[in-house]
């Protein structure tokens, strides 16, 4: 039993690194797709959007092993559950892992942030070009003339 609990901490503990790694690159997509809306580069907009998909899927299986992990050692997935495993660990590896912890809950945040600011740009995007490309309700072209 122990040796299961021990491989469930350890594929938990194994899965943040890779997780560090993907955050970062979706962090850096998500800011130059932020730019991409000012620069009105479409196709370089679709291909950004293309290669964020698979970092999503990548970090979505990443999240339901770890919580798979948590759910095998029956424990809530919150974060004193994650304190509960970081505390079982050797000093030196604790301190290690609670930094790389932190960073990806930093590297989570600032995602989420930079996808909220790209949905605003995003909205206003589509606004200004619905306003350019269909005509004004309170324009008519046969009043022109009056």
């Amino acid at each position: 039993m122990a040796s299961a609990h021990s491989r469930h901490i350890r594929t938990f503990i194994q899965s943040i690194a890779p997780d560090v790694r993907l955050y970062r690159q979706l962090l850096q997509l998500l800011q130059t797709q932020n730019s991409l809306y000012f620069a009105f580069d479409g196709e370089a907009l679709n291909q950004n959007l293309r290669e964020q998909l698979p970092l999503y899927s990548q970090l979505q299986e990443s999240a339901s092993v770890r919580s798979g992990c948590l759910q095998a050692l029956k424990l809530p997935a919150d974060e004193q559950s994650v304190k509960r495993i970081f505390n079982a660990l050797p000093p030196a590896l604790k301190t290690q892992v609670e930094k790389q912890w932190a960073v990806l809950n930093t590297l989570i945040h600032q995602c989420h942030a930079q996808n909220q600011e790209n949905g605003q740009c995003s909205a206003q995007f589509h606004e200004m070009l619905t306003q350019l490309t269909q005509p004004s309700p309170t324009y008519d072209p046969h009043l022109n003339g009056l």
